[in-house]
């Protein structure tokens, strides 16, 4: 889970929304809900965000591409 720290949080389209800062963990499941990314300036108020501005973003919606997570929104 930590190697998900640090790395870039892009949109499906290809806009980058920021750097994933942390993770927000169901404590029964020990199942990741959350991925919290700083965003690069615009909080994207189309999505949650916590009391630091940063973006959540379920961790359902998020794969895989090499070095960078994509939010796979519709």
């Amino acid at each position: 889970m930590t190697e998900l720290l640090g790395k870039r949080m892009m949109t499906s389209d290809g806009s980058m929304v920021g750097t994933i800062d942390d993770l927000l963990i169901d404590p029964e499941s020990g199942e990741i809900e959350f991925v919290l990314v700083m965003p690069d300036g615009d909080s994207r108020s189309f999505l949650g965000v916590d009391e630091r501005g940063r973006v959540m973003v379920p961790f359902t919606e998020m794969k895989s591409l090499k070095d960078v997570m994509v939010m796979d929104f519709d």
